[in-house]
């Protein structure tokens, strides 16, 4: 019986997929069925890497057909299976062997939560450890009514140590929304968690890869989907929580920070207009912002022109690439 349906989608990156299929291969979970889905029309190259797994009854490989985006992709693998647990595996990303089996032990355990996730390892291109990224969850386990306003703080959960039961996509739709292009797994894991209790665990079994092609890195520019997210966010939790009253001074500090990414960017485009609006929001929405380094880099990129604006970018990217957060 197949236990988990694996889905692996691909875009473009051939030197890093065969990799995540030996993770998948080297399961201690063996009872798995794994669908390779590429976004477009197919590839040589991708074709090429996979090609030599394909022997292998539990391994497929198919096409979008035309370009549908990381979104779609990722839903309609989720769409493909019938097993009762549903992982996805980025492309340029692995697994350590007992990834499988250790999540589905926790969900057997666990049967009111609808997703199991952990802290992770980044990896360089070469497969070399560079750093624990630490659990973000403020408890092992959260029931809906705690999880849901923290994830209006921050994503709690790391997407590639993500189990979910097939139970709870099938509960809220398993469909990632296309409306938030770079932030549409946080979406989804907050939809989970406002009907199903997440629990996270400790092992730090999954490689998390950072490189220069990373649709992450490269598409950094978020703030006003962010905004959108939050109101979009906060309309779910009232809908399906109406039980929960979020803190008025949580959601103040929450949509400063938003404001202020959003500022960032402006100042980064050159926006100044824009760029002075929303900062200007952010610091009254949130006064101690005032003294928040990101709002001072703002400003100085607002005043030394382009090449305060360069060196903003590439500040930020620095700060992305090494996970690190500005305090206020």
């Amino acid at each position: 019986m197949t236990q988990v349906d694996i889905g692996i989608p691909t875009h473009g990156r051939p030197h890093y997929v065969a990799e995540a299929i030996e993770s998948v291969l080297a399961q201690q979970l063996t009872e798995w069925r794994l669908t390779v889905s590429e976004d477009g029309p197919g590839s040589e190259a991708i074709a090429a890497a996979v090609a030599p797994y394909l022997d292998d009854p539990r391994i497929a490989y198919i096409t979008t057909g035309e370009h549908v985006g990381a979104a779609a992709n990722m839903s309609g693998l989720i769409a493909r299976g019938d097993a009762p647990y549903v992982a996805l595996l980025h492309d340029d990303d692995r697994w350590a062997p007992t990834f499988l089996a250790r999540r589905v032990a926790v969900l057997e355990q666990h049967p009111q939560c609808g997703l199991v996730c952990s802290s992770c390892k980044v990896i360089d291109e070469t497969g070399a450890v560079l750093r624990d990224i630490p659990p973000r969850m403020p408890a092992p386990l959260m029931a809906p009514a705690d999880f849901a306003p923290a994830m209006l703080r921050r994503n709690l959960v790391s997407t590639p140590t993500v189990l979910v039961r097939r139970r709870a996509y099938e509960a809220v739709g398993p469909v990632f929304d296309a409306r938030f292009k770079r932030i549409y797994d946080y979406e989804m894991w907050l939809r989970i968690g406002v009907r199903f209790a997440v629990v996270a665990i400790p092992d730090t079994d999954t490689y998390w890869r950072l490189h220069g092609e990373q649709s992450t890195l490269q598409g950094r520019r978020r703030g006003n989907e962010l905004i959108a997210f939050l109101d979009h966010a906060e309309a779910l939790i009232a809908r399906e929580l109406p039980g929960v009253r979020l803190d008025e001074g949580d959601r103040s500090y929450v949509r400063a920070r938003r404001l202020l990414s959003a500022g960032l960017d402006a100042v980064e485009l050159g926006e100044r207009g824009a760029a002075r609006g929303l900062l200007r929001r952010a610091v009254r929405m949130h006064p101690p912002l005032m003294v928040n380094t990101r709002l001072v880099a703002a400003i100085a990129g607002l005043a030394t022109g382009r090449r305060g604006r360069s060196l903003l970018g590439a500040a930020r990217l620095h700060a992305r690439r090494r996970n690190i957060r500005v305090p206020v």
